[in-house]
């Protein structure tokens, strides 16, 4: 019997505590490398939600915020999707023996959450046919079941973020990264300005708010969404100092913008933000 393998031993050494559980596993393989920025630079780079209506239904998502934070911190993104687990637990442990870099897999805990917990795995318990994974919350390693992950429109997903060399990471200067994660935000959140008909998203959501006499708070889901942006444009703003003035302005204006959903004066930061993204693109 092989029993229980552990290919990165060092990996739960690098774990810290995060107040975010969803930022945990990226910055676990981030420190694996010797990186030193902060769990809020993590999540800027991460990127924020994006709030879009799709057949009269409110949804939220982060675009591609593992590609976001390799894009930011100039990273390999390899991605692997499987219908079938018996070839993702094969591809899994073939890229653990290669002892390159970390996989990140995705957990399934309705403990933790609704949405799937990125977590370092770091071994294989042949015995128990189960992934060995560092909890998010503690740090300590456990068996995770294939079953307890979760999946992406039915497939199974391995991610790898590779550093260029291969060994310890060569970090992008802070500032660079935190100035590259709030331009794709905010390219992407004002993208469908001129949206007039079908799905509507970013800034022209609350174009269509304001078209039929509604306050976004109005739209169930929409305070929660709030809530979570206000957080990540508060982290943002924390890095105030280390982006452009166009780009600090129109951040600044999005927080009033959100910090309005619940009232009427959200219109008049509707029309700040779209004066001063046109003046800022002309």
């Amino acid at each position: 019997m092989k029993g229980r393998k552990i290919y990165f031993p060092r990996a739960d050494k690098a774990w810290e505590e995060t107040n975010d559980i969803r930022v945990n596993g990226y910055l676990n393989v981030l420190r694996f490398t010797k990186s030193t920025y902060h769990e809020t630079a993590v999540s800027i780079a991460l990127g924020g939600e994006i709030p879009y209506l799709k057949k009269n239904q409110f949804k939220r998502t982060r675009i591609s915020p593992e590609k976001n934070l390799a894009y930011a911190c100039g990273l390999y993104y390899e991605e692997y999707m499987f219908d079938s687990e018996t070839e993702f637990i094969q591809n899994v442990i073939k890229n653990l023996k290669m002892r390159i870099v970390l996989v990140i897999l995705y957990k399934n805990d309705a403990n933790l959450g609704t949405e799937p917990v990125p977590v370092v795995c770091c071994g294989y318990d042949y015995d128990e046919d189960a992934f060995i994974i560092i909890d998010v919350q503690d740090g300590t390693t456990k068996n995770m079941n294939v079953e307890e992950c979760s999946l992406f429109e039915g497939q199974n997903k391995l991610l790898m973020l590779n550093v260029p060399g291969m060994v310890n990471m060569k970090e992008l200067e802070e500032n660079y990264v935190i100035s590259i994660a709030t331009k794709l935000f905010i390219r992407r959140f004002f993208s469908f300005i001129n949206a007039q008909v079908g799905d509507f998203c970013g800034i022209s959501l609350f174009k269509y708010c304001l078209e039929r006499g509604l306050k976004p708070i109005e739209i169930p889901g929409f305070q929660e969404h709030a809530k979570w942006q206000l957080q990540w444009l508060s982290y943002v703003m924390e890095y105030g100092n280390r982006i452009g003035s166009k780009e600090l302005s129109l951040i600044q204006y999005i927080q009033q913008l959100y910090q309005a959903i619940g009232n009427d004066e959200y219109k008049k930061w509707l029309e700040v933000c779209l004066n001063e993204y046109n003046t800022n693109n002309r």
